[in-house]
């Protein structure tokens, strides 16, 4: 168990016997089994930028055909559509996807365009639902990248239960170029198709692409 994931424990409401009962449970592995069949990309960007979503896409289709599929969203509300149509294709055929969400982001959340020309916030707290839900379906196999800056921010306010919103969250530890977001990822899923992949050394190869900036990661095994 890492620091920060008992750190979020200690916030939650627990009663003195839920805590002692906690203190005396095995503690879960940092690291466990990755399982996924495919990449959904959410790509939630302004029109005159680069769209690093779609450029990834079209990558991972010279490699691996129909292992990505590709979602261009104009607004918050097509976002969470998005999400809601990977969910429903979970629970009808299985599938297990890696959620991949290409925006702009902070602490509060995710920013994008709100199809009438201006920016809009969609706040982590809104997320936290959506993703239990596909996490859910995919019978907690769910791993999130938040490809935005500080898209690691958003494991400070996912941990509202009842159950998980992922099995593991990553994203980026601070501001990044869209140049050395794509190179970032693009290493992160060529180790991704390794023989059996490592999240902690797959993130620390889209590290080093990327240049100065950390892709961080963490697991939400106490929670899942």
């Amino acid at each position: 168990m890492t620091d920060m994931c008992k750190e979020k424990m200690d916030t939650q409401k627990l009663t003195d016997d839920e805590h002692r009962l906690l203190d005396r449970l095995p503690e879960p592995p940092v690291e466990s089994g990755i399982k996924s069949t495919n990449i959904w990309i959410i790509e939630w960007l302004p029109t005159d930028e680069k769209h690093t979503g779609q450029l990834l896409h079209e990558w991972m289709q010279e490699r691996r055909s129909g292992w990505s599929k590709y979602s261009e969203c104009k607004s918050s509300a097509e976002v969470l559509s998005s999400i809601k149509d990977a969910t429903d294709l979970a629970e009808r055929t299985g599938m297990i996807p890696v959620l991949h969400l290409e925006s702009h982001g902070d602490e509060k959340g995710l920013w994008g365009p709100d199809g009438k020309g201006n920016m809009e916030l969609l706040q982590w707290y809104h997320l936290n639902e959506p993703f239990q839900k596909l996490n859910q379906a995919t019978r907690c196999n769910l791993v999130i990248v938040v490809a935005a800056c500080i898209g690691f921010a958003g494991i400070k306010a996912l941990v509202r239960g009842p159950i998980a919103p992922a099995i593991a969250l990553v994203g980026p530890d601070a501001e990044i170029s869209p140049d050395n977001l794509l190179s970032g990822t693009k290493e992160f899923y060529r180790r991704w198709m390794d023989n059996e992949p490592r999240l902690s050394e797959i993130a620390d190869s889209a590290s080093r692409e990327s240049g100065s900036v950390y892709f961080d990661w963490e697991p939400y095994i106490l929670l899942a």
